[in-house]
C-alpha cells in the first residue's frame, strides 16, 4: 500500500469514534510523557527514541522489509528496556495524571462567572435586591466604605445568604476581587449625573456612581422589577440571561487583567495548544503505522439472538422457534475489533408469513453489520415453522360457583363487570359463543349480598387480545327466603 493510499485509509478509519478515541488517548499519553521528560531533563534520550521511531515509520511507508524485520523481532525487548530506563519518568507521568486537579485553573474564571450569574438571576426571580462589584485596574478604596472584610471563596449559599433580606449587610455591595469575596456591606458613591431615569433607585445610582469614577464592573439586581443591570464606565446595559451576564464578567476580567488565574491561562494558551497539536500528530503517525498493520482478513464466529418482528396481528406461530443463531463474519482485524457483539442480532421479518408451513432464511440483510464486514453463513441457515391464523372474538365471562348457599338463602341476581373480554382463537375452531370461567367462588358461607373480584381462567388454546387481564367484578345479590 502506497503512502497516499495509506493516509486515505487512515482518514477513513478515523471516522470510527473508537479509533478517534484511541488516537486521543495516545495523544494524552504522549503529551504527559513530553511534559515529564521536559521537567526531568531527560529529553535527549527521548529524542533518540523519537528519531528511531520516525525511521521505523518511513520504513513502513517505503516497505523496507529489513528494518521492519528488525523492529518486529526487537520491539518487545526494547519495550522492556524502555520501561526500565524510564521507570522514574513513568512514575511521574502517573503522579501527574492523579494530580490533575491542581492544573485545573483554566476554567476557574468561567466557573466563577456562571456561579455569580446563577446567584444574580435567582435573586432577580425572588425580587431580592443585590449589588456586586468586580474591581478593575483602578482602586475602589477612595470611593467606597470599608464594609466587612471576608476573604472567602464565592459559593451559591454564601452569596444568597449575604443578600437575604434578613441579613444585616444585604443593602450594601459585595466586592469580588481575583476570585474571592473580599468584603460585603460596602457603601458606594451615588451618581452625580442625571443619566439614570427617575424610576431607578439607590442601588442603580450607586452602581452608576462607582462606574463613573473607576473601571469597575457593577452588577445590580432590582428588588422592585426583578431585572439585572450592569454598569461599566458610566454606561448601563440590561442583562437578560445568565450567559450574557457571564460573558460580560469574563470580558471585564480580560480587558482589565483583573483575574490572575484567567490571565495566566491566556498567556500560556498558544504554547499549550502547540504542544497538544504536536502530541496529536505523533499519535496519528503512531496509530497509522502500527495499528493499521492489522489489515489481514479474519473469519470470526458470533452467537447472536434472533428477533422476530412484524408478525401480522391475526397470526401466531405454533411452536417455539430458535432464539439464537451462530453466524460467521469476514473482515480485517480493525473492522472486526470495531464490532460490538452485544449489538449484533438476526432480525427475521414475519410480515409475509401465511397459514401453514413457512420457511425463512437468515441472510446478510437480516443482520445489521458495519461497513466492510461480510456475512459468510449462519447455523441454522433456515427457519421452518407452522403459522396459525387466529380470529378475534368476544368471550363471555361466567362466574364459577362452588357449593350451595346456606339453607334459607337464595341468589336474587348476579352482575358481572366486564361481561366479555376480547380473545384470539384459531380460525378453524371459532364458535358463535365462547365462555370464560372465573376462579372459583365458594357459596357455602355466603349469607348476605357481596362484591368479589376474581381472575379469569384462560384455556391454553386461546390468546388474549390485550396483554393484561382485567379483574372481574362480581356482585352477588342474596335474599332470604
Amino acid at each position: 500500500m502506497g503512502i497516499f493510499a495509506l493516509q486515505i485509509r487512515t482518514i477513513k478509519e478515523m471516522l470510527n469514534w473508537r479509533v478517534s478515541l484511541d488516537i486521543i488517548l495516545i495523544t494524552i499519553v504522549i503529551f504527559f510523557l513530553y511534559q515529564t521528560l521536559r521537567a526531568t531533563g531527560t529529553w535527549k534520550i527521548a529524542s533518540g527514541i523519537l528519531i528511531a521511531s520516525l525511521i521505523f515509520v518511513f520504513a513502513r511507508f517505503l516497505d523496507l522489509r529489513g528494518i521492519d524485520w528488525i523492529y518486529s523481532n526487537l520491539s518487545q525487548i526494547l519495550l522492556l528496556a524502555l520501561i526500565v530506563i524510564f521507570q522514574p519518568e513513568l512514575r511521574k507521568i502517573f503522579e501527574r495524571a492523579a494530580t490533575l486537579k491542581r492544573k485545573e485553573t483554566t476554567s476557574e474564571g468561567s466557573k466563577l462567572a456562571f456561579l455569580v450569574s446563577d446567584v444574580v438571576f435567582s435573586l432577580a426571580r425572588q425580587k431580592n435586591g443585590a449589588l456586586i462589584v468586580f474591581p478593575g485596574k483602578d482602586s475602589i478604596k477612595p470611593w467606597t466604605s470599608e464594609g466587612i472584610p471576608l476573604q472567602a471563596k464565592p459559593s451559591y449559599p454564601i452569596l444568597m445568604s449575604i443578600f437575604d433580606t434578613h441579613s444585616p449587610g444585604h443593602d450594601g455591595a459585595v466586592v469580588i476581587e481575583n476570585g474571592l469575596i473580599t468584603s460585603f456591606a460596602v457603601r458606594l458613591p451615588l451618581s452625580e449625573t442625571e443619566k439614570l431615569p427617575k424610576e431607578f433607585g439607590t442601588r442603580h445610582n450607586a452602581g452608576m456612581g462607582l462606574s463613573e469614577v473607576t473601571d469597575t464592573l457593577i452588577v445590580v439586581v432590582s428588588e422592585e422589577r426583578g431585572t439585572v443591570t450592569c454598569f461599566k464606565e458610566g454606561a448601563r446595559e440590561s442583562m437578560h440571561d445568565r450567559n450574557t451576564l457571564a460573558a460580560s464578567i469574563m470580558r471585564h476580567w480580560k480587558n482589565t487583567e483583573s483575574y490572575q488565574l484567567l490571565n495566566s491561562y491566556e498567556k500560556n494558551q498558544k504554547k499549550l495548544l502547540k504542544e497538544i497539536a504536536l502530541s496529536f500528530v505523533l499519535a496519528f503517525l503512531f496509530w497509522s503505522t502500527v495499528v493499521l498493520t492489522q489489515s489481514e482478513l479474519r473469519e470470526v464466529v458470533y452467537h447472536v439472538p434472533i428477533e422476530y418482528v412484524s408478525m401480522p396481528k391475526n397470526m401466531r406461530i405454533n411452536e417455539e422457534n430458535p432464539s439464537e443463531a451462530q453466524i460467521v463474519l469476514l473482515g480485517t482485524a480493525n473492522d472486526i475489533n470495531a464490532i460490538n457483539p452485544s449489538q449484533l442480532k438476526a432480525t427475521i421479518d414475519l410480515s409475509s408469513i401465511k397459514p401453514g408451513l413457512n420457511s425463512l432464511t437468515i441472510q446478510d440483510e437480516s443482520i445489521s453489520l458495519p461497513e466492510n464486514i461480510k456475512f459468510i453463513r449462519s447455523n441454522p441457515s433456515r427457519l421452518t415453522f407452522e403459522a396459525i391464523k387466529f380470529t378475534e372474538i368476544a368471550a363471555n365471562v361466567k362466574p364459577q360457583f362452588i357449593g350451595n348457599l346456606p339453607e334459607g338463602f337464595s341468589i336474587d341476581s348476579i352482575q358481572v363487570v366486564p361481561r366479555a373480554i376480547p380473545v384470539w382463537i384459531p380460525a378453524e375452531n371459532a364458535k358463535n359463543e365462547m365462555n370464560l370461567l372465573t376462579t372459583p367462588i365458594y357459596l357455602d358461607n355466603l349469607k348476605q349480598s357481596t362484591t368479589l373480584y376474581c381472575n379469569i381462567i384462560v384455556p391454553a388454546e386461546l390468546q388474549l387480545a390485550h396483554r393484561q387481564l382485567p379483574l372481574v367484578e362480581i356482585r352477588i345479590i342474596i335474599k332470604k327466603m
